[in-house]
């Protein structure tokens, strides 16, 4: 996607989140483009309908009061490899949103012991090492963003 596609479906799909977040969500691109990561947008808000037909596909484990009807999250993806984002990609994501008071899935579903090691990293802002952890095992919704409500 050339950069300027790219930027104006960041910008769409903030417009898409609640305004008490958004400015959260912005920073966040922001800075991992300052990072030189070309982060794109994916997906921000769904309707029920579209909530419903992911759950219904095994994508989603909600059918019903996700974070996205809700306008409260942002599902992101690295531009430059959007079906293999990189563990450091992942990593400066989970970092730079913590950072701002959101949080991603990248520790969701993982046990405890595990959690416990790549949290510390990420509330330290450890993202080099914490992209040395998750090469090996990663929650399942790492490119997933938050509000917490």
């Amino acid at each position: 996607m050339n950069n300027a596609d790219l930027e104006a479906r960041n910008r769409n799909l903030l417009a898409e989140l609640d305004a008490t977040v958004r400015e959260a969500f912005d920073l966040v691109l922001v800075q991992m483009e300052n990072a030189g990561h070309r982060i794109r947008a994916q997906e921000a808000y769904r309707t029920p309908a579209r909530q419903r037909e992911l759950f219904l596909a095994g994508l989603t484990k909600r059918v019903t009061g996700g974070l996205h009807t809700r306008r409260l999250a942002l599902d992101v993806v690295d531009d430059a490899h959007p079906d293999n984002p990189s563990p450091q990609f992942m990593a400066d994501l989970a970092v730079v949103a913590f950072r701002q008071g959101l949080t991603t899935g990248l520790l969701w579903g993982l046990p405890r012991s595990l959690a416990k090691e790549r949290r510390d990293c990420i509330v330290f802002g450890r993202a080099t090492q914490l992209a040395a952890l998750i090469q090996f095992k990663r929650g399942w919704d790492a490119s997933h963003i938050e509000a917490t409500p």
